[in-house]
């Protein structure tokens, strides 16, 4: 199996592979809409996705945001990840699109664990979960314009921080079959 992460000259490349529960797990959770149920008299169809959205703030109230989203343009270089140490930050699509998702853990000091960066495709119905303290690129899609539907934790203490990344890191996309 090859490195994810490699270096080339004063940039390291990262290659991005599908989102799986499994291989997010340190990073959070992910999720897709459950089964469908017809509702309202037959003229709707609901699909839950039930989210345990962890909040370390008892002042903070939820808060849900719409994200458009355009198409993030190649070559992906990442030069700074943003962090909620007290809040999660969930992602549901409500369009189509692949999303790219860049996640680093946190070091005991509250620094990114770069030994931990990892990429990851979404597929364009699969939804995220963000845990609290993980470093994450902001949100990007990569083939369409794309529309999310976000939940976070909002309250008085300070829960954004952006920091740089030692160096600018390359995100490889696998080819499409």
């Amino acid at each position: 199996m090859t490195d994810p992460l490699a270096s080339t000259s004063d940039t390291l490349s990262l290659t991005a592979r599908p989102l799986t529960a499994a291989a997010f797990a340190p990073y959070g959770q992910v999720f897709a809409p459950g089964a469908p149920a017809v509702v309202n008299d037959g003229l709707a169809v609901r699909r839950d996705t039930h989210l345990d959205l962890p909040v370390s703030d008892p002042q903070a109230r939820l808060c849900l945001s719409v994200f458009e989203v355009d198409v993030r343009p190649a070559p992906i270089l990442v030069r700074a990840l943003e962090c909620h140490p007290y809040s999660a930050q969930v992602f549901l699509p409500l369009s189509p699109c692949r999303a790219l998702i860049v996640v680093a853990g946190t070091l005991a000091d509250g620094n990114m664990d770069m030994a931990s960066l990892a990429a990851f495709i979404a597929a364009p119905d699969q939804g995220l979960c963000y845990a609290p303290g993980v470093w994450h690129l902001g949100l990007t899609s990569l083939d369409r314009p794309g529309r999310f539907q976000m939940a976070t934790w909002v309250g008085p203490l300070r829960d954004t921080e952006v920091r740089d990344l030692p160096g600018a890191v390359r995100i490889d996309l696998p080819v499409l079959a």
